[in-house]
């Protein structure tokens, strides 16, 4: 699987390597379900967010705002993404991205976007800045990162102990 994939790879580099060891990122590799639709998470849930983020916050897209799921008729599911403060920099950027839920077609692609901005933490704002073809169902996860700088009908809400 991709996660034995990633471990392998770490092992690979520090038998090679004897400096620097990398460790393996449980906390930056998805894990998806492929039901009907896809169901796809990486790094915290929102009640984790909560208790280990103070100020984190929280922007979600239903399915049925994104027009590739109109166009696809398959306008169930939702785009949730978790963003805390960066250290010093706080939401500068929009944050940094610690979670994200996705339940929809292709959610197992659309999560990896958001795993590669978790493993380099990397601004939330630069995933809203990138280029994103339409319509797809990729750029869902613009329009949701995008709200947390005004983008779209929805604000950010803070993270709730209960999700």
């Amino acid at each position: 699987t991709h996660a034995a994939d990633e471990m392998g790879r770490v092992a690979a580099t520090n038998a090679l390597r004897r400096l620097s060891l990398l460790t393996f990122a449980q906390w930056a590799v998805p894990a998806v379900t492929f039901t009907t639709p896809e169901v796809a998470r990486v790094g915290v849930t929102e009640a984790e967010a909560n208790n280990t983020y103070p100020g984190s916050r929280v922007v979600e897209l239903q399915l049925s705002e994104l027009d590739r799921a109109r166009t696809a008729d398959q306008l169930d599911g939702f785009i949730k993404v978790i963003v805390a403060p960066k250290r010093l920099a706080r939401n500068i950027g929009g944050g940094r991205v610690v979670g994200a839920t996705i339940v929809a077609p292709r959610a197992g692609e659309m999560i990896a976007e958001l795993a590669l901005a978790m493993r380099t933490g990397m601004f939330a704002g630069r995933i809203a800045q990138a280029s994103h073809a339409y319509p797809t169902w990729s750029i869902g996860v613009q329009q949701v990162v995008g709200q947390l700088f005004g983008y779209g009908p929805h604000k950010p809400r803070p993270t709730r102990s209960d999700s």
